[in-house]
């Protein structure tokens, strides 16, 4: 059945596509109330940008299935690697070797790049395909864990603990840009409490003050620490 099967690479024009066969995957993985992608995000990203590749697997005369990828670095190899974000083939399809020779093409681009490796994650779950990943001889990192910021907390780290600033000449400057903040690192004994489990370090000026809440995740600024921080001007 492989023989039968073409892949080309993804164009502008297949952004419609693209956003139908990530839904679909999305609903296989019961994931599809997280999707809050669109078609314009899409677009620029992918194909302005250009932080992602697309190739489809086409037969038939139509595309029945597709796979995400990008770069990324491996500092112990000293070169990059490709993360396979996406693979999805349609239900009807399966079975066809469609997925294997999915993989063996993203193989190719990874040598013929002289990437050092080909990776990607899979849901704990998915036992049928954690078996077919592991007949590829594909090694499961299981001695590492992955961590995620999104969404507001990653705003919230952005802003420093809840303070906008600027970074100017490798100094920290208050948004209006005039005074330039100092760090402060908040430690049990300042903070006036007996226990805390890590020093936390904000950023402020002259003219602020410290204010250290005890209640754990009741802050004004959002800092979501065991014992959180606000800035009062």
């Amino acid at each position: 059945m492989e023989n039968n099967l073409e892949i080309r690479y993804a164009e502008r024009k297949d952004v419609s596509l693209i956003m139908e066969f990530i839904k679909g995957l999305a609903e296989y993985e019961k994931m599809l109330d997280e999707v809050v992608a669109d078609e314009a995000e899409l677009e620029e990203w992918i194909f302005d940008k250009k932080k992602a590749e697309v190739i489809f697997a086409c037969t038939d005369g139509r595309e029945v299935g597709f796979a995400l990828f990008f770069h990324n670095f491996s500092t112990f190899l000293g070169r990059a690697g490709i993360y396979l974000e996406d693979l999805y083939i349609i239900p009807e399809y399966r079975g066809k070797g469609y997925g294997r020779r999915m993989l063996q093409k993203l193989a190719e681009i990874a040598v013929e790049r002289k990437c050092g490796r080909l990776e990607w994650w899979c849901l704990d779950w998915n036992k049928s395909s954690i078996a077919f990943y592991l007949s590829l001889g594909a090694e499961q990192m299981s001695d590492w864990t992955t961590y995620r910021i999104a969404g507001d907390t990653l705003k919230e780290l952005a802003g420093v603990c809840g303070s906008r600033s600027v970074r100017k000449r490798g100094n920290l400057y208050s948004s209006a840009g005039k005074e330039k903040l100092r760090p402060v690192m908040i430690s049990a004994s300042s903070a006036g409490v007996d226990f805390l489990p890590v020093a936390s370090q904000c950023w402020t000026t002259p003219k602020m003050a410290l204010a250290v809440n005890t209640d754990r995740y009741s802050s004004k600024s959002g800092c979501r620490t065991e014992a959180d921080s606000a800035l009062l001007q």
